[in-house]
């Protein structure tokens, strides 16, 4: 899995991206970005595992695991 701390960089997507959902560990929706830039703040999280759903224009989806790390 990526290790982040208080951004997300959104790379080697190559379609559209309508829409990130980050997920906890225990499968609690923790934020979600409608039209997202290519960085997405998570400084609001707590350290821990986190799941990123993307959802693209095209209706394909793609999850995609990481650690926010305590720094």
């Amino acid at each position: 899995p990526a290790v982040f701390s208080n951004q997300v960089e959104i790379k080697g997507v190559y379609q559209v991206v309508k829409r990130i959902d980050v997920i906890d560990a225990n499968g609690k929706l923790c934020l979600r970005v409608h039209k997202p830039d290519k960085i997405i703040d998570t400084q609001s999280l707590p350290p821990g595992v986190y799941f990123f759903r993307l959802s693209t224009e095209s209706g394909k989806e793609c999850v995609l695991r990481g650690v926010k790390s305590k720094h």
